[in-house]
């Protein structure tokens, strides 16, 4: 797939989940929209009464950063290039702090002027803000046309950046941790987020350093630090961090820079350990010389400048310090690596947990999973490691990160159901009005749940009761005919977890799960979606995933005690796959990335949502049952045939033209020609079902004329089976049947069979669950869509590997 296409589909998935709960709740589409209008009617009124200045006969641009001193330092490689491309502009700078704009800018270079935030837009022709990207907030055209001719291509390009990016740029600092894992995959990172968002060349390690004044290293004399050589420690820790709420995550622990002090002093007595920190910094004891609180922030780059190394965590003194020629031992653990890092530094990563940047609002002050200091993730880091790392450097070997990296799958999956929950409860983070619009929608969801249960008790009083000491399970599995065949796996996982129980299989198409899943082992009986909860011990519901509905933890201990162990794991994973059984289908794009990135496809994800770790058993439900009646019946024998199958099914009851998982029906045409020509001795047979539309050349049509209980000895039967990923492709996988798949919105990762023959289109895709549309309508609206990449000769090439050449 193109980078820029993941990108735009990224950004697309976090929009739309934002957006979930307020196209579901009309409390929450009104609150929204209230509080739109208040910031705007907010933002209009601050500019009311500004005076607006006079233009001069130059660009006048200004750069406005937000966040802290590591986010001023990465600004001033953006600063030169953008210096490079308007040599002619008044460029300005605005930020929090003067202070730490003159220690950065203060050779002078790059910019004119430090301007206080209440400035007036109006006074630019350029407002540029931001702090993890950019967005142009204020422009006027016509002006940058005039007075810049050759930056406008530059400016166009950042424009249409932008349009991707709006959705980080304007909810920071709470996804800026979701656009780090998207712009990375892009393969783009902090720095050159930037240049990404504004149009401007710039690459992660590009550089502007500080050209540093003479006499700022007097500070040297004063500290006691001149003519000696030393490095200096920082912990992490930052001004904007709240310390009261334990130990702040970024932090090393102090008995590890205890440790490391003393295995560099041992090797190396004649280096001075300086440790420098701002307010919330711990002074160690335990350093030769702490300066902590005691220098101003222009002394800075003077102290690290003459620092043989910089040992701290992700911070930014690390950022200062790349403008500077100093090099830094950097150890991460919440932030990301592969978006903060340079790779002059000697990096080093947590070997534990880690990459949990901007998941909650105050990721940076506690750690989000609440573990102790002592099972957090950078107190996996040893001061062997560091010292080794330091010690390497200093002697002039290799810097290579050698982390062995082994998150805890449960880590991950915590830190995972954060970041969903707090995207679909996005909208109320900032705003009263919202949080109150949530909290009814929770209420009335709660009540309509409770409302279910009543119901289902009074059923369940006046029926009759099963009082056998059996372990009586029910199922209750949602879905398609992919979504089943692709279960049953999951549903002899279960039997033989619990070999003794006796399995009830709970789905709205009787006859389909019968025909599936009659005289395998795992299902005992069938039911429709109407059940009765409480007769039975153990209720498990979902899809890709599966959540414990209801359950009798008394009978479960006494009758299936070897489960319990499985049921605490499902019962603490669920917390995590909560939202999924919430919110429904629209979350199983991301679901269905978590399980990629962790090992996990859509046939196991299930079994480890319910607390099962054992390998999958195989499910072969068709194996030696071919029924050779049903082939006579249609004029058919064994593997003399091909069958076609589109994957439209049901999808046209939208009003749409074609969905996005078929492939054109031009195409279909011409593979079936090249299939009658090259190989006659086979008939082409076309099954499905809905709307399928018919293509010429077929020899069979069987669209809508057999029953679903002759599928599978159609497709055990058939020479070759092509389709694109859909049920009639899943089920020809249980079948065994040799097939072609093509994938476009589809995830071939997720969905494949090993035994199958697999094609991607090559452009775009994986797109599947963004927006609730997806399956009739392409995501980004692109055209040609992404099957259309996907051609007739790659396709037919891939069956010559199967009927010859």
């Amino acid at each position: 797939m193109e980078k820029f296409n993941r990108l735009k589909l990224d950004s697309a998935q976090t929009k739309a989940i934002i957006n979930m709960r307020k196209e579901k709740s009309v409390f929450i589409a009104l609150a929204v929209k209230a509080e739109r209008l208040r910031k705007q009617l907010k933002k209009s009124s601050k500019n009311l009464f500004k005076k607006t200045a006079p233009k001069e006969d130059k660009l006048c641009v200004l750069v406005h950063v937000r966040g802290g001193i590591g986010d001023v330092a990465m600004s001033r490689v953006f600063m030169s290039k953008l210096h490079l491309a308007l040599p002619n502009a008044k460029i300005d700078f605005c930020f929090d702090s003067k202070e730490v704009f003159n220690m950065i800018f203060l050779d002078g270079k790059f910019t004119v002027s430090f301007v206080l935030r209440n400035y007036n837009p109006k006074n630019y022709d350029l407002v540029i803000a931001g702090s993890h990207s950019f967005s142009f907030d204020y422009y006027e055209e016509e002006r940058i046309k005039k007075l810049a001719p050759g930056f406008w291509q530059t400016f166009q390009k950042g424009l249409a950046m932008q349009k991707i990016l709006d959705v980080y740029t304007h909810n920071p600092p709470q996804l800026d941790g979701l656009l780090a894992h998207s712009t990375v995959r892009y393969g783009s990172a902090r720095v050159a987020n930037l240049g990404l968002s504004t149009g401007l060349d710039i690459k992660q390690n590009d550089r502007a350093p500080i050209e540093l004044k003479e006499d700022g290293f007097k500070i040297l004399k004063t500290l006691g630090l001149e003519g000696k050589k030393y490095i200096t420690i920082h912990d992490g820790t930052n001004s904007n961090t709240d310390i009261s709420k334990g130990y702040p995550p970024r932090a090393w622990p102090k008995e590890h820079w205890r440790e490391f002090t003393r295995l560099f002093k041992a090797a190396f007595p004649d280096i001075t350990v300086v440790q420098i920190g701002g307010s919330n910094s711990t002074v160690f004891d335990f350093v030769d010389v702490s300066i902590v609180g005691k220098t101003r922030v222009a002394d800075l780059p003077y102290i690290l400048q003459k620092s043989v190394l910089h040992i701290d965590t992700e911070s930014g003194m690390v950022h200062l310090a790349h403008l500077l020629d100093t090099i830094c031992v950097v150890m991460f653990g919440p932030s990301i690596k592969e978006y903060l890092a340079y790779e002059r530094n000697i990096n080093i990563t947590a070997p534990s947990c880690g990459n949990c940047m901007n998941i909650t609002g105050d990721w940076i002050s506690r750690c989000i999973l609440n573990k102790p200091q002592s099972k957090a993730c950078m107190a996996s880091i040893t001061p062997q490691t560091v010292f080794e790392r330091a010690q390497a450097y200093l002697k002039n070997a290799e810097k290579k990160d050698l982390t062995q990296i082994n998150y805890s799958i449960e880590d991950k999956t915590a830190l995972f159901a954060l970041q969903t929950e707090g995207l679909i409860n996005y909208c109320a983070v900032k705003s009263g009005i919202v949080r109150v619009a949530y909290k009814l929608d929770d209420f009335k969801r709660a009540l309509n749940q409770k409302r279910k249960n009543i119901k289902r008790d009074i059923q369940y009083f006046f029926g009759k009761k099963d009082k056998r000491n059996i372990l009586k399970v029910l199922i209750h599995t949602r879905g398609g005919i992919g979504d089943l065949c692709m279960n049953g796996r999951f549903f002899a996982q279960i039997k033989n977890a619990l070999p003794e129980a006796e399995i009830t299989l709970c789905h709205e198409k009787r006859n389909v799960i019968e025909t599936l899943f009659s005289g395998g082992g795992a299902i005992s009986d069938f039911t429709g979606n109407r059940y009765k909860r409480k007769d039975y011990d153990l209720v498990l519901s979902g899809s890709h995933v599966y959540n414990f509905d209801f359950y009798k933890l008394g009978r479960i201990k006494k009758l299936a005690p070897g489960f319990l162990p499985v049921f605490e794991r499902a019962l603490q994973r669920q917390k995590a796959f909560r939202s999924f059984h919430l919110y429904g289908s629209l979350l199983d794009g991301i679901l269905s990335n978590f399980a990629l990135d962790n090992g996990f496809n859509n046939f196991n994800i299930m079994g480890f949502s319910a607390g099962l770790d054992t390998e999958l058993p195989a499910w072969e439900p068709f194996k030696n049952k071919l029924n050779r009646d049903v082939l006579q019946k249609y004029g058919l024998k064994e593997k003399e045939y091909i069958t076609v199958h589109d994957g439209i099914g049901d999808c046209l009851a939208g009003g749409h033209n074609r969905p996005t998982r078929s492939w054109p029906q031009e195409n279909w045409e011409g593979l079936i020609l090249k299939l009658k020509q090259k190989y006659p001795q086979y008939k082409i047979v076309q099954l499905g079902a809905g709307d399928n539309p018919f293509f010429k050349g077929v020899d069979i049509n069987l669209i809508n004329k057999t029953a679903f209980s002759e599928l599978p000895s159609l497709l055990q039967g058939s020479k070759l089976h092509f389709d694109v990923e859909s049920g009639m492709s899943h089920m020809a996988g249980i079948c065994g049947a040799h097939s072609i798949i093509m994938y476009g919105s589809s995830s071939e990762q997720y969905f494949s069979y090993p035994s199958n023959i697999n094609i991607h289109a090559k452009n775009c895709g994986n797109c599947m669950w963004i927006l609730q549309e997806w399956l009739n309508e392409c995501v980004l609206k692109n055209n040609p869509q992404c099957m259309q990449t996907i051609a007739v000769e790659e396709v037919f090439s891939s069956a010559q590997k199967t009927l010859g050449v």
